[in-house]
């Protein structure tokens, strides 16, 4: 802005020469057009590192997007693998097998927090077998058997 208001004032007052501080931070006399090239050459990087830094904006901004799709998507799958439909269908098929880790049982805790214990369990029901975190009650994996 400033090297813009010093060349429109030399022009105004019909000046050959431009006295200006906005290059380097110091005033010096230009030849006006020096000065209007050098004016050009500097706006025309300003332009270039703006349309950069716009697109910057657009990509993060794209990526901030599909974030929160994906968290969306994520509390969705979690509404309804923790909803009241999930644990009925749940509670109609008794566990066939219920598991600990070995660990758990040679250090008596079953909740696998003291060192070396493992804090998971293992139930099978029907042809599928869950991970279940023990401390949280998250089910962590699912495993799918053959249908025989």
């Amino acid at each position: 802005k400033m090297a813009t208001d010093d060349l429109e004032l030399a022009q105004a007052a019909e000046a050959e020469v431009v006295r200006s501080s906005a290059f380097g931070g110091r005033a010096k006399v230009y030849q006006v057009a020096d000065f209007t090239a050098k004016l050009g050459a500097e706006m025309a990087k300003i332009t270039a590192a703006d349309r950069e830094a716009l697109e910057q904006v657009r990509n993060l901004q794209l990526r901030i997007n599909n974030v929160q799709d994906e968290i969306k998507e994520m509390e969705e799958e979690l509404t309804i693998e923790t909803g009241g439909l999930m644990k009925r269908v749940l509670a109609r098929k008794p566990a066939a097998a219920i598991a600990l880790n070995r660990a758990n049982a040679q250090l008596n805790d079953s909740t696998g927090r003291v060192s070396g214990g493992v804090p998971l369990l293992a139930l099978a029901q029907g042809r599928h077998c869950f991970v279940y975190d023990i401390l949280c009650g998250v089910c962590l994996d699912t495993l799918s058997g053959d249908r025989e």
